[in-house]
């Protein structure tokens, strides 16, 4: 979020006070712009699972991702990437679901976080990579592509997946304005309204991570026999996703299913892995 520098040849501060009124009105409205409940959720269109892998115990299939602003959304602005999976116990006994993991282009195992704060903060990690490698990913469902090094690629493009980045980082965050000393009356005037703006960001940001955390899975878990369960992951924004892991003990031995989600590259197109390298 940029914010605007107040300067002024005049001389005094009451010709100050009104432009100072208008900013913090305009930054006020920004930051009502953060994360948010929507009142209806974007709907979901059919499509085939984004991929599914199995092995002798266990078939795990993603069935949707859902990103920032994008189809399934239930939530403005969001952080992170939700998945929507299915696991199914194929064998004849009870088996324990460990962990569940994305790999990046980078290699780089991501796990699943349970809270807003958690999902904002790996989601700075993850752009910090990403901008360590000269890499900037546009944030959302409306901008599906991954620039670097003079080039593009399209970043994610399976089913309802769109590329992710963390455009929308700011939101959670606070804003101040530059000069606000030269214009410390018109700041008064409106305290309350910044004050009324920082709780409704509150109540927002509070309502969101209830949301997350009554409905994140839980792990580990069990699956019974034959058991099919269906779960939502949210992860930290992944621009580049390549599988999911599935870790799950049976009789002791730990196994690992693994599902490609990583999207096909035509001929023409660089992959974000070598232009990071």
């Amino acid at each position: 979020m940029k914010l605007h520098a107040i300067t002024s040849r005049q001389s005094g501060l009451k010709p100050l006070i009104r432009p100072a009124f208008l900013l913090v009105v305009v930054s006020a409205l920004c930051a009502c712009g953060g994360t948010g409940l929507r009142k209806n959720p974007i709907p979901m269109p059919l499509s085939e699972p984004v991929g599914w892998s199995q092995d002798d115990h266990l078939r795990a299939s993603v069935d949707h991702i859902i990103v920032r602003d994008g189809p399934g959304s239930w939530a403005r602005n969001a952080d992170w990437d939700q998945y929507q999976l299915t696991l199914r116990n194929l064998g004849p006994a009870a088996i324990q679901i460990e962990s569940i993991m994305i790999i990046d282009a980078f290699e780089t195992a991501i796990a699943p976080g349970n809270s807003r704060k958690n999902l904002v903060h790996g989601s700075r990690e993850v752009r910090q990579r990403y901008d360590a490698a000269d890499l900037d990913v546009k944030s959302g469902a409306a901008a599906p592509t991954l620039v670097g090094a003079g080039a593009a690629t399209t970043a994610l493009g399976v089913g309802t997946v769109s590329a992710a980045g963390s455009g929308a980082l700011v939101s959670g965050g606070t804003a101040s304005l530059a000069g606000a000393s030269a214009v410390a009356s018109g700041l008064l005037v409106l305290g309350p309204a910044l004050v009324a703006t920082g709780v409704v960001r509150g109540i927002n940001n509070w309502k969101v991570d209830d949301h997350i955390k009554s409905s994140a899975a839980v792990l580990p878990m069990e699956l019974k026999t034959q058991e099919q369960a269906h779960l939502d992951l949210y992860f930290p924004i992944v621009p580049v996703p390549v599988k999911l892991v599935v870790a799950h003990r049976y009789a002791d031995a730990l196994r690992h299913v693994i599902v490609d989600i990583s999207v096909p590259q035509d001929d023409s197109d660089i992959h974000a892995l070598a232009l990071a390298r």
